[in-house]
């Protein structure tokens, strides 16, 4: 009997032991509902961080004005959340300063506003604006001036008359007057990040490579074509061809694609009568699906390229685009 006592005893302590651990919820590996102090149940497992946070970054440069530079403000769902002051860099050589913010939770470009708050402008001698390059979320790049960005503007009416400043899609990196950029998710605006190489499965990624001179009071634009129709439209390409510092621009197609299927088009021209006034288009390459390819390779066909005095086209290996309308169209034979 003693031993009998003791087998059923020591069952006992076994039992209520793993009835104690389930109901701390720490049983095995499994999942459990965990009751965080003034909040609702969460799911986590044993090893779970429980707070999820998504890393903004910011690319920015800015012009002075008075001896001072924008300042920038991030705000998420309408309310202020990180400011810094003298944003500086240089848009036209493509130096952006990196502004960083930790959101402690999970968010999208829907909810994100980037602000600038302390324009001036003092007739033609100075003009303090700020230069929004992109924005990365998580792992998702956004960029200013796609057709899915939207402008809106603060109250500085006698700036916004002077500028001219414009509200919704303007297309435009610029902020020149106070105001801020609201950014949406499509496929214009919205890039998930590949790997090197990469052919994503949900579409490619086109990535262009390209400089531009300053004439008329404007950079060179560009239209990417493809499949016969526009995809996308980039403004305001400034760089260096000839230190090769060059501005990058993505989109991703939303299937498959070749190259022979790509062109791109020069779509603002502007000569005012001499070399010093004459806007012109770099493109370096383009990269498919990760494979580059180079805009004065054998296989390119151009259009408006400057020869003898004339605008010429053909398989003429040259990577500048000199006349309106100007085309490079990839892949256009096979050698």
């Amino acid at each position: 009997m003693n031993k009998a006592l003791g087998f059923f005893l020591f069952g006992l302590v076994i039992i209520l032991s793993a009835l104690y651990f389930v109901n701390r919820g720490k049983i095995g590996n499994k999942t459990a509902k965990v009751q965080p102090t003034g909040g609702p149940a969460i799911e986590a497992s044993p090893a779970a961080v429980l707070a999820d946070q998504t890393k903004i970054v910011i690319y920015a440069a800015g012009t002075q004005a008075n001896g001072e530079y924008p300042t920038m403000e991030l705000r998420i769902n309408g309310n202020p959340v990180k400011t810094w002051t003298g944003v500086k860099g240089d848009a036209k050589l493509g130096k952006f300063d990196e502004f960083d913010y930790v959101y402690p939770g999970i968010i999208s470009g829907e909810e994100i506003q980037v602000a600038y708050t302390n324009d001036m402008f003092i007739a033609d001698d100075e003009d303090r604006n700020l230069y929004v390059d992109r924005v990365v979320i998580g792992d998702a790049t956004y960029i200013a001036d796609s057709p899915a960005t939207k402008t809106t503007l603060l109250d500085n009416a006698q700036a916004q008359q002077a500028k001219k400043c414009q509200e919704g899609s303007t297309f435009s990196r610029w902020l020149r007057c106070n105001g801020y950029f609201t950014f949406q998710s499509y496929d214009r605006a919205f890039i998930p990040a590949p790997t090197p190489g990469e052919k994503l499965a949900a579409g490619t990624m086109i990535k262009i490579f390209a400089a531009g001179n300053l004439a008329g009071g404007d950079y060179p634009a560009l239209d990417l074509v493809i499949k016969g129709k526009v995809a996308a439209s980039y403004r305001n390409i400034a760089g260096n061809a000839t230190n090769r510092t060059l501005m990058e621009m993505d989109f991703l197609y939303s299937g498959m694609v070749d190259i022979s299927e790509v062109s791109v088009v020069y779509t603002n021209d502007y000569y005012g009568g001499s070399l010093a006034t004459d806007r012109n288009l770099y493109i370096d390459r383009i990269n498919i699906g990760g494979v580059d390819y180079y805009g004065d390779a054998a296989t390119v066909y151009q259009t408006g390229v400057w020869r003898g005095a004339v605008c010429a086209e053909g398989y003429l290996r040259s990577k500048l685009l000199w006349c309106p309308g100007a085309t490079m169209k990839f892949g256009a034979r096979k050698l």
